[in-house]
């Protein structure tokens, strides 16, 4: 059973995911080179990018690459040889055999994979250490291999327990595997747990279910405005409209005497009671629908209403979910023919607002939110993650409600996890689980970059690297590189028709940057199979400090 407090230290070790020297702990093994002795058989030992001194157990020579393994820290550092000097056994026994008798471990595959990787990557392990990672790498597929290992490093860097919780939550980020597939369990097994209280189980579910609504704020407002334009014209047959104003008196969008018979009247009466003219409101409505993702017109229709600000968005929210559930012919058609409309105007605004949506939703800046003195703090406790801590603490919940809710928290702070900066050096990495109009899209968000003296971003140049998993063209890699305000774009997609279509939207594309100051060179297709050369690529870029923006989306 995990505790609140183990995750909150979790979500903790990721807020302050920094780059640090090698914390020293008593069993780790060490693969370093004598770089200079020193009287009292001290010496200073070079370990990866770092130097240590550290007193030996054994004379030794300047210049000789050992295997050691940390026997004390206090009262200072001592290290004890468990292989070499390296040049003396190099070619008679690889590395990792010398080290799996040294040890006196098993020579599973998974070890065998574990001691190549480590020595190759100078990553400090303890024997027990490696003992556990053998087990959590027996758990994953052997096409796994690669992303298993680097969860292990991260695992070791960010001082984390070596258990299946920590390995999975950093594994689902490295393998780019979507949050829609964790979403379903907790939603299913909330539905039918009786042991969690009705009001925080609502709230939960409404919560879960808003994330794949990104976009229903702005049908919601379409919606009203059709229904209300159809009552103005008269459209339709009688009984259509009157379940359409049935619709509108229940969410209390005009009063309760209102009737067919004197709808335009009363509409009329809204506009004169506010002072405005009467064309005014059919002009607002018009507007609505033409400019979905427009908030101040939605606002003004919604205050020649009568709505109250405060009361908003929960009447909105009632109305759709209300049609989305309804099955009555004449709503639902209303609210399909909404929802096209809604999704025919999504911009890049109206995606960055969504997004934006988003991360709040989850909660993913939960923690970094409540560090702030303006924090809104009933506001964030209505995010996910901060719900799900708080259901963590109910002692009746069932094992099964506990397991799929744990899961969550820690796949929402694996990508925090992977997050971090060293010095002007700064990665952010974010999962976000999309869905338009009941299309999913799972999408990998990794930025890396360096940050300017004022503390922001240099725009001007950047590697941008998309990847994303899509309904209908499936794996699709976008790269993305920036140069001096030059924009060249690879597409890797198997899909033979994306680049006819593409071409169709180049010459948009070419305007959008230019009216940012960007200019396009050209965007070039390739097989979905050469993405690993673009990845391997963007990864030695990462290494390097003098390099721009990089972000995997």
């Amino acid at each position: 059973m995990i505790r609140q407090t183990q995750i909150q230290n979790t979500a903790a070790a990721a807020q302050t995911n920094l780059v640090k020297p090698i914390v020293l702990k008593e069993g780790q093994l060490l693969f370093g080179q004598i770089r200079q002795l020193y009287p009292g058989q001290l010496a200073a030992v070079q370990v990866g990018a770092q130097k240590l001194i550290a007193k030996l157990e054994v004379p030794m020579k300047n210049g000789d690459q050992y295997y050691f393994q940390v026997s004390a820290i206090e009262p200072e550092t001592r290290l004890k040889i468990i292989a070499g000097p390296i040049h003396a056994i190099e070619g008679k026994k690889p590395a990792a055999h010398v080290l799996i008798d040294a040890l006196k471990v098993k020579g599973t595959p998974e070890m065998m994979s574990l001691l190549t990787w480590m020595t190759k990557n100078q990553v400090p392990l303890s024997r027990d250490e490696l003992i556990k990672a053998e087990s959590l790498m027996k758990s994953i597929e052997n096409n796994r291999l690669k992303e298993g290992l680097n969860s292990i490093q991260k695992m070791s860097v960010l001082n984390l327990p070596f258990e299946k919780r920590h390995f999975h939550a950093l594994l689902g980020v490295e393998m780019k595997e979507g949050l829609h597939k964790v979403f379903e369990p907790l939603r299913n097994l909330l539905e039918s747990d009786i042991n969690v209280p009705t009001t925080e189980k609502e709230n939960l579910l409404n919560s879960l279910n808003q994330l794949s609504k990104p976009f229903a704020q702005a049908a919601s407002g379409v919606l009203v405005s059709q229904v209300l334009q159809s009552l103005l014209k008269g459209a339709g047959t009688s009984s259509e409209r009157f379940t359409l104003l049935q619709l509108l008196k229940n969410f209390q969008f005009v009063p309760e005497h209102t009737t067919l018979q004197n709808v335009q009247q009363v509409l009329g009466e809204s506009t004169f009671n506010t002072g405005e003219h009467p064309m005014v409101f059919k002009t607002a409505v018009e507007q609505v629908i033409s400019m979905p993702f427009d908030r101040s017109s939605l606002d003004n229709l919604l205050k020649l209403l009568g709505q109250q600000p405060a009361e908003q968005n929960g009447m909105l929210k009632a109305i759709y979910q209300h049609a989305e559930q309804s099955t009555d012919e004449v709503v639902r058609k209303m609210r399909q023919n909404a929802e096209s409309i809604v999704a025919s105007a999504i911009d890049s605004q109206a995606m960055k607002e969504a997004i934006r949506s988003l991360i709040h939703s989850l909660g993913l800046n939960y923690e970094a939110e409540l560090l702030k003195e303006d924090s809104h703090i009933d506001r964030l406790a209505s995010s996910l993650k901060p719900q799900l801590l708080a259901l963590l603490q109910n002692p009746s919940l069932t094992s099964a409600v506990r397991d799929a809710a744990e899961t969550v928290v820690l796949r929402l702070n694996g990508s925090l996890l992977h997050s971090g900066e060293n010095g002007v050096q700064h990665q952010l990495v974010m999962q976000l689980p999309l869905e338009i109009f009941g299309q999913q899209i799972d999408a990998t968000l990794q930025w890396n970059g360096r940050m300017k003296e004022d503390g922001q971003i240099d725009p001007a140049y950047a590697r941008i690297l998309f990847h994303l998993n899509l309904s209908f063209i499936a794996q699709t890699v976008i790269d993305m590189q920036i140069q001096n305000r030059v924009v060249s774009i690879t597409i890797f997609n198997d899909l033979e028709q994306l680049k006819s279509i593409g071409g169709n939207l180049e010459a948009m594309l070419s305007d959008g940057l230019k009216n940012n100051g960007y200019k396009l060179s050209g965007v070039f297709f390739k097989s979905y199979l050469n993405k690993k050369e673009v990845e391997q690529e963007v990864l030695l870029q990462r290494k390097s400090s003098n390099r721009g923006v990089d972000i995997r989306i």
